[in-house]
């Protein structure tokens, strides 16, 4: 908050009056001549505005050295206040007359110079405020421009429209009224009032038909009608038709978007459905086309379906790897968003003022991290917020915090510029452009080095398992701090550089990210925001929904993300929000005289709020906020059941009745947030003890009884450990009859961190082995240079050292002990190694084997061959062939025959035989004996 700037801007003025049944108006003009003369707008000229104060007049040329302004004239609020003056601050007021009373647009026409900016306006309906009212600058080249700043409660006959000077410098040329209806329930546009082309003509012969006429169909041409949808949703149409030549279609063309529609025969003029249509707000075009052709149209009607107005916001955080219970609150959050506000407050000593008021605290407590800035630090402040945000968080509280960054340097520190100020713009010489611009620059790394301050602070709340609503860099567009001096660029590219720091660097997963502004300009983007918001300091007692803005801020976003309301000034009034239906997801009190001093917000509105059935209190949350998930019945797939909502008390749009009939049953997706233990239950209703079937994912859980029951009971089916993402719970038939409002999955533990260690090699081997870790979560390994994979080169062991996101420490051993790099040992000797008498006989040989093995042990024994250093046959006389027989190569052969039997010429003959060893690891060695047979030898 800027504190002097919000005194000052605390004199804008608030929205407005409570809605009642919004009824069909007319406008009628100011003058009596035209008094009854209903119009659907009004427009009021400068010329007839009434003026009262200083300052304030009517003029007709130019500011200054403006050559642009070629207009009729204005009402001047360029002038400064003079608070010596004894007059008021001058005001302008336009006086107009309505039919009927209701909710009205209001549009204005003003002049801002060439490089004046964006104003502010403060506007009063009927002595009611209406809040701050921005008024844009004009496009490029132009000083005047058109802008519908909010929407208005305006009674039936006279009323008044007075504004104030606001930011002033900005001149008012006009006022325009136009009826804000919501859509009529019915709306039937005649056949021969729309636009007929080619053989398609008006015809009126015969009798029955609607109207003055009906289009007549041939084969071709079109009839053309548009339709003016007050909003856009989903229409239901019927058409109005007759078709005396038999069955025919016609082809429904609606924004371009083509559906055949069959017309059943019949000489009558009847109706037949025409589907369903999604309808712009605005214009949108229906069109026939003949198809089969020969028939008549005589109406369309369209109607709306009335389903409820729902939000398009999705229960996702922009961080995917959020905490748990980070992800419990944004389901909250999101389930509560359109149904209630939640109540919230600056400081935790006014926090404890409230509940001294009204006996209740606020379910949000918000805080400031200001203090733990470094260079406030260095000043010697010291801060307990984090401390109080924690045990807030233990008492089932949820927390808030914004941070008033003193500038990491370049502080003032003179009077009136002091130290303590460093977060405005003009107590220091800090230049976000600059460091963000120059990241190799000294201020460039102050900027990180005071992120990664308040890193400390963030984790401690995160370790603590408490989730914050962080909304860093507010009100960055008004320019007064530091962060938004240079523009929304830099101020976008710090809060991106922000959220990556404390996301990826500092794996902070506890924070919902909220944005605060509602510039277009100024927004980062959809993957950094989870909410959006705009702070509001209204006149002092003007309790208005603030409309305007909640609508800027849901067509900032497209009405994707949470729109929320984090400063405030003036309460907004329970009963106007939902009139409104401006549905502030939360508000939250500034400190001090704006919640105490009872002008801003008075005693007795204070109990009404704190009171109201529509805002949350702490003690209203639920007491497992950030363990609970739940996933309402009406959504799942309903087979022979049906969505209720005649008893009361339920959560969501209705709960799930019937199980009476064989094959009833009901299916809930089931999201899981994070892999874990959780409790499941079921909210129910039975008529008796039933006995129905409990399935999760196709596998029964339980045939769960189902309590006799008059009120909704929460059933526990079961403690179960599942696997984060999607999974189904059925509920089958058995007995019947039980009504199912939700299913509910309460977090109870994290799954453990669990490791595993695979190895490329699990028997013997002589090879290298890699042990491979795997672990059920992501983690991060601190030594082994942060690899998962390790190298053995010989038999030993290795532990890996990890962390997981949650911060969780673990290790896992690996062990290798199969690898064998030696070969075995091995001898060979035979029965007898010379044969002394070349007789040319077969000699039986017994060899004797002996192979040792220290690692893998010996695999096995082989003869790989044997062989002689001469010829077997050729030799001389007596020479026999086959010397060597009963030698089986390949196997373990010990008994093999040589021939006695050697060359006359030669110097005796050698065989030698040689054996191969094998271990498991895939060693190998071998071994050779020789037997002779000598050349001089006799026979």
């Amino acid at each position: 908050m800027a504190v002097s700037w919000k005194k000052w801007s605390s004199s804008f003025l608030s929205l407005v009056l409570f809605v009642g049944l919004l009824l069909s108006m007319e406008l009628n003009p100011v003058s009596a001549s035209s008094a009854d003369l209903p119009v659907t707008s009004l427009v009021v000229s400068y010329k007839d505005a009434v003026l009262n104060g200083y300052g304030v007049q009517k003029l007709t040329d130019p500011q200054d050295n403006d050559t642009i302004y070629d207009g009729d004239g204005y009402i001047s609020f360029f002038f400064n206040e003079d608070p010596s003056s004894s007059q008021p601050v001058g005001t302008a007021t336009f006086k107009l007359n309505t039919a009927e009373a209701g909710l009205f647009k209001l549009t204005l026409g003003y002049y801002i110079p060439e490089g004046y900016g964006s104003k502010d306006t403060g506007i009063e309906v009927n002595g009611s405020g209406v809040g701050s009212i921005t008024l844009d600058a004009p496009p490029a080249g132009k000083v005047t421009n058109e802008k519908m700043v909010s929407k208005i409660m305006l009674n039936a006959g006279a009323n008044e429209i007075t504004f104030n000077r606001g930011w002033g410098y900005y001149g008012i040329e006009y006022v325009k009224i136009e009826s804000a209806l919501p859509p009529v329930a019915s709306d039937k546009m005649e056949a021969e009032d729309g636009v007929m082309t080619g053989d398609v003509i008006i015809d009126t012969a015969g009798t029955g038909y609607s109207g003055t006429g009906y289009a007549s169909f041939k084969s071709s041409g079109s009839l053309t009608l548009t339709y003016n949808a007050a909003t856009s949703g989903l229409y239901d149409l019927a058409i109005g038709y007759s078709s005396p030549n038999g069955d025919k279609k016609t082809q429904l063309a609606i924004n371009g978007q083509t559906s055949e529609i069959s017309l059943p025969a019949s000489a009558n003029y009847t109706e037949v459905s025409g589907g369903k249509a999604l309808l712009n707000a605005g214009s949108n075009t229906i069109q026939f086309n003949p198809g089969w052709g020969w028939y008549n149209i005589d109406y369309i009607k369209v109607s709306a379906t009335g389903a409820r107005e729902q939000h398009n916001v999705e229960n996702k955080l922009v961080n995917p790897n959020a905490t748990v219970e980070t992800k419990a609150l944004m389901s909250y959050l999101v389930e509560h968003y359109g149904k209630t506000i939640i109540s919230g407050q600056q400081t935790l000593e006014d926090a404890q003022w409230i509940k001294e008021q009204t006996g209740k605290y606020p379910a949000i407590f918000s805080t400031d991290m200001m203090d733990y800035s470094p260079s406030r630090v260095e000043h010697g402040t010291a801060s307990t917020e984090v401390d109080k945000a924690i045990q807030w968080g233990k008492e089932g509280g949820i927390v808030a915090f914004v941070w008033h960054w003193n500038a990491p340097k370049g502080l003032y520190d003179i009077p009136g510029k002091e130290w303590w100020s460093g977060f405005y713009t003009d107590a220091t010489s800090f230049n976000v452009q600059y460091a963000l611009e120059h990241p190799e620059s000294e201020d460039y790394q102050l900027l990180l080095r005071d992120i990664d301050a308040i890193a400390v602070q963030l984790k401690r709340l995160q370790d603590a398992h408490i989730p914050v609503l962080w909304r860093p860099l507010h009100e960055a567009e008004g320019g007064w701090f530091w962060w938004g001096a240079k523009g929304p660029e830099p101020t976008k590219q710090l809060y991106r550089l922000m959220y990556d720091r404390l996301t990826s660097y500092h794996h902070l997963n506890n924070l919902i990210w909220v944005w605060n502004s509602e510039s277009p300009d100024w927004y980062p983007g959809d993957d950094v925001v989870d909410i959006v918001s705009v702070d509001i300091y209204n006149q002092a007692g003007n309790y208005g929904p603030n409309i305007a803005k909640y609508d800027s801020l849901v067509n900032l976003v497209q009405d994707k993300k949470l729109v929320a309301l984090p400063e405030n000034g003036p309460i907004p009034d329970p009963e106007q929000l939902q009139a409104y239906s401006a549905h502030w997801l939360y508000f939250n009190t500034w400190t001090g005289d704006f919640i105490r001093n009872g002008q801003y917000n008075s005693i007795d509105h204070i109990q009404k709020v704190f009171n109201s059935d529509y805002v949350i209190t702490r003690d209203e949350l639920p007491r497992n906020l950030y363990t609970s998930f739940k996933f309402e019945a009406e959504k799942g797939t309903l087979t022979g059941l049906h969505v209720s909502a005649e008893n009361s008390g339920y959560s969501g749009d209705g709960y799930v009745t019937g199980f009476d009939n064989e094959g009833d049953n009901l299916v809930v997706p089931l999201n899981v947030p994070v892999s874990g233990t959780y409790q499941l239950s079921l909210r129910y209703k039975a008529q008796g003890d039933k006995t129905n079937p409990v399935l999760l994912n196709g596998g029964k859980l339980a045939d769960y009884v189902f309590s006799n029951s008059q009120s909704w009971t929460d059933g526990v089916v079961g403690e179960y450990e599942l696997e984060a993402g999607s999974h189904t719970l059925t509920v089958g038939k058995s007995w019947g009859w039980i009504d199912v409002d939700y299913a509910e999955l309460n977090y109870i533990a994290p799954v453990p961190l669990k490791a595993t260690i695979s190895y490329s090699q699990t028997v013997p081997t002589n090879k290298d082995v890699i042990a491979t870790l795997a672990t059920n979560k992501p983690v991060t390994i601190e030594n082994n240079g942060g690899s998962n994979q390790y190298t053995f080169h010989k038999n030993g062991e290795f532990i890996f050292t990890f962390v997981d996101e949650d911060g969780n420490s673990g290790t896992a051993t690996a062990t290798v002990s199969n690898i064998d790099k030696t070969a075995p040992s091995l001898t060979v000797s035979a029965s007898t190694t010379v044969l002394t008498i070349p007789n040319h006989a077969l000699v039986p040989i017994e060899l004797k084997l002996n192979a040792e093995d220290t690692g893998s042990r010996v695999a096995g024994i082989k003869l790989i061959s044997v062989t002689s250093n001469e010829s077997d046959n050729g030799l001389g006389d007596g020479d026999k062939p086959d010397d060597i027989q009963n030698a089986n190569i390949g196997t373990a052969d010990t008994s093999i025959q040589l021939r006695a039997e050697r060359s006359g010429k030669g110097s005796g003959r050698v065989y030698t035989m040689i054996y191969e060893a094998s271990d498991y690891a895939g060693n190998r060695t071998k071994a050779a004996v020789n037997v002779n047979v000598p050349h001089s030898a006799k026979k």
